[in-house]
């Protein structure tokens, strides 16, 4: 799995970059993608932003 060839310090900054870019480009309508959003914003380690 491509996640296993990054450490974890890399895949928390990528989750993090996925987190807003899903953010800015749904912005008008977020709840199609806010379980990804959600789950991206985990991975970064920002639980509070993923509604934890």
């Amino acid at each position: 799995m491509a996640a296993e060839l990054v450490g974890p310090a890399r895949r928390r900054l990528l989750h993090r970059h996925v987190a807003a870019g899903l953010e800015s480009l749904h912005s008008a309508e977020p709840e199609p993608v806010s379980a990804q959003i959600a789950f991206h914003h985990e991975g970064a380690g920002a639980a509070a932003a993923a509604g934890a």
